[in-house]
């Protein structure tokens, strides 16, 4: 039976026989499909797909062995947020720090290396020195990159969380960012070069 066949009896049957017909229509060798997935079917949401805000306990959290079942696991579950968002703005605050030091240390270098190639040849200035782009450092490179892939995994992991539309996952999350500013929000601003 092709799909268009299947399509205008679908639209000609009533919404039940239809679905009954799809499944039975199917049987030629065709798995009919299941939108059913094991996090919904366990959690009671079959088949939903939040796309407003809602306030259900049981809402998975990045598996669906991470259900809360109980109000102690969901509490538990928006504090594992809370701190989730307090430790992605203290990398944040750690990595302004160190490329302010690390950028201090870089001007201090180039400062020693004008002075004696200013000596050699007076047409070399201070403001040359500094449009030179710093070279790749063993000890600072690998250390800024990994902060970076630390920053960016833990937001996409609060990312997926928001995303779940439960309002306790999303009031964590933003708890956690107001409380890290208030705490590191001095450490994280500051001239970035």
């Amino acid at each position: 039976m092709s799909f268009l066949s299947l399509a205008a009896r679908h639209e000609s049957m009533p919404t039940d026989a239809a679905a009954g017909a799809l499944d039975s229509g199917m049987g030629d060798g065709h798995a009919s499909m299941d939108m059913t997935t094991p996090a919904t079917a366990a959690s009671g949401h079959e088949g939903m797909m939040f796309m407003v805000f809602q306030n259900m306990m049981d809402t998975p959290l990045y598996a669906e062995a991470w259900t809360p079942r109980t109000t102690a696991q969901y509490a538990a579950t928006c504090f594992f947020l809370f701190i989730l968002a307090v430790f992605v703005r203290a990398v944040v605050a750690l990595k302004v720090q160190l490329e302010a030091r690390w950028h201090a240390a870089q001007m201090s270098q180039r400062l020693d290396t004008v002075s004696s190639k200013s000596l050699e040849d007076p047409r070399y200035t201070r403001e040359q020195h500094h449009l030179a782009v710093s070279p790749w450092n063993l000890k600072v490179d690998p250390v800024r990159a990994a902060l970076d892939v630390v920053t960016v995994g833990v937001g996409y992991l609060l990312m997926l969380a928001v995303m779940t539309m439960n309002v306790g996952y999303f009031l964590s999350v933003l708890a956690g960012v107001f409380s890290s500013s208030l705490a590191f929000g001095r450490f994280s601003t500051g001239a970035q070069h």
